[in-house]
């Protein structure tokens, strides 16, 4: 039996071992626990809100909750679901994110389609034509996931739409650019708090797929201008306008007197440009205007589309024994003026590029001069 001052010995000692354990362990967790999860064991500030584990076997068995508003009637508390998460920890991030700049769950929870259709009809309307059916034609390529929130969607699934679409730079550009302008418009509408789009990539253009049309391919061509088909081809090379464009041109548009075409699209510097028609060609738009009020019409009051002229423009490379594409045809125009050694400035405002030294694209008398001078150095 153990005399009693040894027993008195013995509890000072295991009190003393205590003491130094609690006193030690402040110093010794943060060898074994994170940061978030010290801060999970502080007791958080009373209005930023909770992070309960629900019962049951879920996926996501942690509830984040905002703070409390106010109760209701039988007292139970009133608060924003901000969501559910898989771990603690997770669910945490979700609170302080969260209070960091409050929003609304419901924003946060809205699908690709509702931000689209939303985005649809509050600022596509404010781009030009050809950019709204490029970016709805994109649309297409990224509807697999309109069904997901918004918010939850990753910049790995947004760069699989355009690495998986099996099309080229143009369409690819144009997934790029909606993913762009949705991620825009979402950050402002506060349905997600940073964007992901900034380090999307698509294909670069191919320097080498541009084959302009030859000189002698040219002279083939002028060899059958009783083929409509040829004669849009001779305009487009003679004009530089983009086959959209080309398409759209109408009688009101065309100064017979002074033989020019105000029109354009697509870009600021684009828009409302003037055209001299080139003194080899006018004849054949004269004759086309005696058919119909459209410079290329598929009826007297109906322009032709462009899945219409598209078949009919490949039919005639087949037929003439040649391989280009539309688009090539503006890329010959400016090749072509290159050649003869236009000037730098004349070709960006018939071309409808930007440029540093444009000004404000006024036309005046003299400027219309360099234009037509500039035009007619095509042969």
């Amino acid at each position: 039996m153990q005399p009693a001052g040894e027993k008195d010995q013995t509890a000072i000692r295991s009190f003393s071992i205590v003491k130094m354990t609690w006193s030690v362990i402040p110093f010794t967790m943060p060898l074994f626990y994170d940061k978030r999860r010290l801060f999970a064991m502080k007791r958080r500030p009373n209005g930023t809100g909770s992070v309960i584990k629900l019962s049951g076997s879920r996926r996501k068995p942690y509830e984040v909750r905002g703070p409390v508003k106010g109760y209701t009637d039988k007292g139970y508390p009133i608060f924003d679901r901000i969501g559910y998460a898989e771990t603690y920890d997770q669910g945490l991030e979700m609170l302080i994110e969260y209070n960091k700049s409050p929003y609304d769950p419901l924003e946060r929870s809205i699908t690709l389609s509702e931000l689209f259709e939303r985005w649809q009809q509050d600022e596509l309307p404010k781009l030009g034509d050809c950019n709204q059916r490029a970016l709805k034609g994109a649309y297409r390529h990224i509807k697999v996931l309109e069904i997901k929130s918004y918010s939850s969607i990753t910049t790995y699934q947004m760069q699989q739409t355009i690495d998986k679409c099996g099309k080229g730079y143009s369409t690819q550009a144009a997934i790029k650019a909606l993913w762009r302008r949705l991620d825009s418009y979402a950050y402002t509408q506060d349905v997600i708090a940073k964007k992901r789009s900034d380090e999307l990539s698509s294909a670069s253009v191919d320097p080498n797929t541009k084959a302009p049309y030859t000189e002698d391919e040219i002279k083939i061509l002028w060899q059958h201008t009783d083929d409509p088909t040829v004669v849009s081809i001779l305009i487009l090379l003679y004009t530089g306008y983009r086959v959209t464009e080309y398409l759209s041109i109408q009688r009101s548009m065309v100064d017979f007197e002074n033989m020019t075409i105000q029109y354009g699209i697509k870009t600021r510097a684009g828009k409302e440009r003037i055209i001299p028609i080139h003194s080899k060609i006018q004849s054949l738009v004269l004759k086309r205007f005696e058919k119909g009020d459209y410079l290329c019409a598929e009826t007297k009051a109906e322009r032709l589309r462009y899945a219409g002229f598209h078949k009919l423009y490949m039919r005639a490379q087949s037929k003439y024994g040649m391989s280009h594409t539309i688009h090539e045809t503006r890329h010959t125009f400016r090749t072509r003026l290159d050649n003869a050694g236009a000037n730098t400035k004349c070709m960006d405002l018939l071309m409808g590029h930007a440029s540093g030294d444009t000004g404000q694209r006024v036309y005046t008398h003299k400027t219309l001069d360099q234009l037509r001078e500039t035009i007619e150095l095509l042969r």
